[in-house]
């Protein structure tokens, strides 16, 4: 009776386990830097608002200018967002000695939630930009540095995933423990008897470890082959 009941509780600890395994690397997968982590708004300083009058009364645009702050100001001086009846446009002011840019411009709802990114690569022939069509939701901007944000990413994907890996070592040498445990019991005989002395434990735990640190080791070469720059 006890040795059936022990496998029941053993069992349902390893299916246990392996469903938290699981479900935990589906939430972490599904856990990319956003708004409030990698993609946080850093809003900039709104420095005149103007509203401009065509011939006609009912056609008028409302153009609002924004400095932007910390490092920005050496490639991205001044920006202007205009918001003509439902559509919003961006020009943008760049700063001096600028040659070329490679930079991702964020653009933000009102409740500063990420809705769209946009990639300029080009080299300057003028001090201001083209106007770009922007999503009409748009409330904020944010200029970054291409190359900078990347380095950004990689790092917090690198953490990400050691956590993980740290995680998926721990739970799965808690189930394999589990899994040997209730693997005896249910074999029973001289195999019982030799597991529940202290040699036999030490035997069980090294082989456990063992296999522990292969799988961690096969867990980290697929994460380096899906991402060589880490």
């Amino acid at each position: 009776m006890y040795l059936g009941l022990a496998s029941i509780i053993a069992l349902c600890i390893v299916i246990l386990l392996n469903i938290l395994r699981i479900k935990f690397k589906k939430i972490v997968s599904k856990k990319i830097p956003n708004v409030e982590g990698f993609y946080y708004l850093e809003e900039d300083t709104l420095i005149d608002t103007k509203t401009i009058h065509s011939k006609s009364k009912k056609d008028f645009s409302t153009n609002k200018i924004y400095q932007t702050n910390s490092y920005k100001n050496n490639t991205i001086k001044r920006y202007m967002i205009s918001k003509n009846h439902k559509n919003l446009s961006l020009i943008y002011e760049y700063g001096e000695n600028v040659n070329s840019v490679n930079i991702l411009i964020y653009f933000y709802n009102k409740k500063q939630k990420l809705i769209y990114i946009f990639k300029v690569e080009e080299e300057i022939k003028s001090n201001y930009s083209k106007k770009i069509k922007i999503p009409r939701h748009t409330s904020y901007v944010k200029f970054v540095d291409y190359n900078d944000e990347l380095e950004t990413y990689y790092n917090q994907q690198l953490i990400r995933d050691r956590k993980l890996l740290i995680y998926d070592s721990i739970s799965f040498f808690l189930m394999m423990f589990f899994i040997s445990y209730w693997t005896v019991f249910i074999l029973g005989g001289n195999l019982l008897n030799s597991y529940l002395d202290w040699f036999g434990i030490l035997v069980n735990l090294m082989l456990i470890l063992i296999i522990t640190i292969l799988n961690f080791t096969m867990n980290l070469n697929g994460i380096q082959k899906r991402n060589p720059n880490i």
